[in-house]
């Protein structure tokens, strides 16, 4: 169903750009991936990564921390990544996040 949040606590298979591995350890980030049906041409998909940057930079800005994103689609707190986002495009988009947890992150 549309607007599905799906959250994880770990990734073992996780593919970044140019399908690149990587992998996150339990306990350690947060990923999350939303199903999207939006009325769009797939060329118009990847402005949804944009999106999904923004509105994590500006959750974490409502908290008086001062973000940046780096584009298209990594958020910065100081020098550190905090966010990164990716659409996936199948019959539904796949907005993916996984943001850092960790104390040390930021």
């Amino acid at each position: 169903e549309e607007g599905t949040v799906v959250l994880a606590d770990a990734q073992s298979a996780g593919r970044g750009r140019i399908g690149k591995p990587w992998f996150s350890p339990p306990g350690v980030n947060l990923h999350l991936s939303v199903l999207l049906k939006p009325s769009i041409q797939v060329t118009e998909a990847r402005f949804l990564t944009l999106i999904g940057s923004l509105a994590i930079a500006d959750a974490v800005a409502s908290y008086n921390v001062k973000t940046q994103v780096k584009w298209p689609n990594d958020v910065y707190v100081g020098a550190r990544k905090l966010a990164v986002t990716r659409v996936h495009e199948p019959l539904w988009y796949k907005l993916k996040c996984s943001c850092r947890m960790g104390r040390s992150s930021i």
